[in-house]
């Protein structure tokens, strides 16, 4: 009887005490998504292993016959062949603002990066419910770009940035299809290297 009690009363005290135990490990293990942060003037950028961001840059930031063609060809550049990621990042997100005609200087937007399709659908099918397999997309209510990395281009990133600079810009966000048509105006114009 002796035992029962002590075992009773051990368990009791260790109850609370297990509790915190399991919330911690099943919070650390949903935190995966963010693990590492980088940021630069107008971005956090969340992702959860350390080469996602080396792939992420190898697939926005131009190389370097591509920024000397720019240069050569439309007299771009403004800043886009600089080194630094977050530079470069930032200086995208003016010459979107530039080709929206939409200046926000203070504009600050997070980015989570996933490394395929099946991660990025998973945060949408949790966020909204639905079930596309988009390769990007905005989400207002957390003021964040999803992203993932098989299919990322500069493009896809600047019309992302654009819908961010939309939602920030009006008091009354205008129509989705007329912001997805703007959107892909600035896609259409990032892509054809007119950055």
């Amino acid at each position: 009887m002796c035992e029962t009690i002590l075992n009773y009363r051990l368990v009791q005290y260790l109850a609370p005490f297990l509790a915190f135990l399991c919330l911690w490990l099943t919070a650390s293990g949903k935190a995966g998504a963010q693990d590492y942060t980088f940021e630069s003037k107008s971005f956090t950028v969340l992702y959860s292993q350390p080469d996602l961001l080396s792939s992420f840059e190898r697939k926005v930031k131009p190389g370097a016959v591509t920024r000397a063609l720019n240069q050569v060809l439309t007299g771009g550049g403004s800043g886009i062949g600089r080194a630094d990621l977050g530079e470069f990042m930032d200086s995208l997100l003016r010459r979107v603002q530039q080709i929206l005609d939409m200046p926000l200087p203070k504009l600050h937007v997070n980015i989570q990066i996933y490394r395929n399709q099946r991660e990025l659908s998973a945060t949408l099918r949790q966020l909204t419910g639905s079930s596309d397999a988009t390769p990007a997309f905005y989400w207002r209510k957390s003021n964040t770009i999803y992203v993932h990395v098989e299919n990322l281009s500069i493009g896809i990133l600047a019309h992302e940035m654009g819908h961010a600079i939309l939602d920030r810009f009006f008091a009354v966000p205008p129509p989705p299809k007329i912001a997805e048509m703007l959107c892909q105006y600035v896609d259409k114009e990032i892509s054809a290297g007119n950055f």
